[in-house]
This record gives C-alpha cells, sequence and structure tokens, in this order.
C-alpha cells in the first residue's frame, strides 16, 4: 500500500478543497498520544481515561479531572474553572472506576505505565492552576509516578506556550498562544515518544505537509448537533508520506481557538509540527465548531459538559468516536 507514494503525496499538497483522509499510512498501533489546551486539554483527559489501552500517554495544558463537569455546564463553569475548592477527586475516580467497570472506558489499571504531563500557568485566571493540581491528584492514584511530568512554574496565562510565537507571556489574548520562551509541545511530545530531551531542532515544519479532510464523513449525525467543524486537520512529515513507520499524536485546540476565529495559527503555530517532521509523527489537530443553537457552544469549545451527548467521557462519545475513526483510518487497520 505505501508503493503509491504520489497519491498521498498529492493528497496532503495545500489546504484548498476539504477531502477524504489521506493514506492509509504505516502506522505504529503502540504509538499514539493525545494532548489539549484548556476545553481541549478537558476532552484529551477524557480520551485518555476512556481508551488508555490503545495509547502512550496525554499532555494536558489547562484542563482538570475526568468528568468534573458531571454532565452539567454550571458546574463545568463554577466548579472546574475558576475554583478548586468543589473539585471532589476521589468521586471523580469514582466515576472513571465506574466507566471501566461498564466497559464503557477501558481498565483504569491500563493507566498506569502510561505518561502524563500537565501544565499550568501562574497567572491562569482562567482554568486556575488548583484545578490542574486536582488533575495532578488524579492521576497520581492511577499513574506510577516517576510517569508523571507537571510544569507549575511559569509565569503565563491562560494559553498554549511556544518559544516563537505568540502573545507576551502573561497574556490570555487571541490566539490564546503565547511566547514565554518554553516550548510546551517539545515537552509533550518528548515524554511521550522517550525523545531526546537535547534533541537539536534541525527541521522546519512545512505547510505543504499539511493536510485538510473532511470530518463529517467519519462521524454520524450533523456537525451542529456533534460540535464538530466541517474541517479538520493532519501535519504529515515527509517521511510519512514516502512509507516510514509513524506514529500519531492528536491535538485538541481550546474554547475560541476554532478556525473560524484564528485561521489554522494554531495548526502551523503550536509547535507540534516542527518536532513531528523530524521524530516521523502525524499530527492530527481535530476541529470544533461554535454554535449559538441548541446544543449550544457558542464559544467553539469540545465537548467536556455534555452538550454533545450524555455520553461524551466514555468511548460511545460522537467526539471521542470520531477521533478513533480517523486513526483507525489513517492506520488503514483497526486500532481502537
Amino acid at each position: 500500500m505505501f508503493t503509491v507514494v504520489a497519491f498521498i503525496v498529492l493528497a496532503i499538497v495545500g489546504v484548498s478543497n476539504a477531502q477524504l483522509l489521506p493514506g492509509p499510512f504505516n502506522i505504529d498501533a503502540g504509538g499514539i498520544s493525545v494532548s489539549g489546551i484548556s476545553a481541549g486539554g478537558y476532552a484529551a483527559q477524557q480520551f485518555h481515561i476512556a481508551y488508555s489501552s490503545s495509547l502512550v500517554g496525554a499532555g494536558i495544558v489547562a484542563g482538570g479531572p475526568y468528568y468534573c463537569a458531571r454532565n452539567d455546564l454550571l458546574t463545568a463553569l463554577n466548579q472546574c474553572m475558576g475554583s478548586d475548592l468543589l473539585i471532589d477527586v476521589p468521586a471523580l475516580l469514582g466515576f472513571a472506576q465506574s466507566c471501566a467497570n461498564r466497559g464503557a472506558c477501558d481498565p483504569l489499571e491500563s493507566l498506569r505505565q502510561q505518561k502524563v504531563w500537565l501544565f499550568s500557568g501562574t497567572q491562569d485566571s482562567t482554568v486556575v492552576p488548583g484545578v490542574m493540581r486536582k488533575l495532578e491528584e488524579f492521576y497520581q492514584a492511577l499513574v506510577e509516578p516517576q510517569n508523571i511530568q507537571s510544569v507549575f512554574n511559569v509565569s503565563s496565562a491562560h494559553a498554549w506556550i511556544t518559544d516563537s510565537y505568540g502573545n507576551a507571556c502573561g497574556t490570555s489574548l487571541t490566539p490564546y498562544i503565547s511566547n514565554c520562551g518554553f516550548n510546551s509541545a517539545r515537552e509533550i511530545l518528548t515524554l511521550m515518544y522517550d525523545l531526546d530531551p537535547n534533541q537539536k531542532i534541525w527541521s522546519s515544519a512545512r505547510k505543504q505537509n499539511i493536510a485538510q479532510f473532511s470530518q463529517p464523513s467519519y462521524f454520524p449525525g450533523t456537525p451542529q448537533a456533534a460540535g464538530l467543524h466541517q474541517t479538520g486537520f493532519l501535519y504529515i512529515p515527509t517521511s510519512c508520506a514516502q512509507g516510514a513507520l509513524c506514529r500519531i499524536h492528536v491535538s485538541y485546540h481550546g474554547c475560541l481557538m476554532t478556525q473560524d476565529l484564528i485561521q489554522l495559527q494554531y495548526v502551523e503555530n503550536s509547535g507540534l509540527n516542527q518536532i513531528a517532521e523530524q521524530n516521523n509523527i502525524i499530527v492530527f489537530y481535530p476541529q470544533a465548531v461554535a454554535s449559538s443553537f441548541a446544543p449550544q457552544n457558542p464559544n467553539g469549545c469540545f465537548d467536556w459538559w455534555g452538550f454533545a451527548g450524555a455520553g461524551y467521557a466514555e468511548k460511545s462519545g460522537v467526539q471521542n468516536a470520531f477521533v478513533t475513526t480517523v486513526i483507525n483510518t489513517l492506520s488503514g487497520r483497526k486500532i481502537f
């Protein structure tokens, strides 16, 4: 299947008209990981709990613990963002265990050897650092301590943090990417894939390696009901297009970071693509969509409070299932 390189290359040139996914590619089934910022951090964490048996780990920036919102928007807003005082970690661990007991999530034992990277800026007033410390407490009950890396000492606000692109550190403004002289993308991928932390970044991410595809082709129902955009994005390293064995990293954007608001600034400037290019990692950027109508999602967040269905934090959740379908399709076989 990898001899038809020309087909794959043609499929990833430019970002003109959305189409079906390119590939399949030569994917290492033992090399799938996730990350996310803000609502995307919550989404990544939900995906991690639901599908831990098929993942190597998760990187969470300014998110929070599993099922914190308990299928309720007011709980999400009042208990899972601006304060950590009402977050009951043992209860949330109980929800996760219940999900596993029902077979709606993978066994929690699958998390023991996972890699977990956690980040919260000291000036984050949107999802305060205490919420991320509750997530740290949640993971400490499930994951080997040496596999958890927590970074809670960078003087940043609510944003994705880079060392080369974005607003001044300490600000939380569109596109919600801040240059703090800290490469969170590199830190996440280094932990997930045991990369050399001193590896020199010699490659350049290539814009022509960004592919767009039709997201609704891979989930049931309407984009509005699912909270998913018409168009999703991939970064496909040149080596992966040529048949090299590659991993897949899923990166969820945050609220107010949809392509309709910030275009491709996150897709192009997260810092993930440059690391991915020289380490054979396809990056999948799922895209949420804003909606002022039912189900309401005016800020274009990924679902972490249940607007797309009560099973949002389980394998059956439409957004979770969508991501697995995309990964399976890219792989040409069933991984999830």
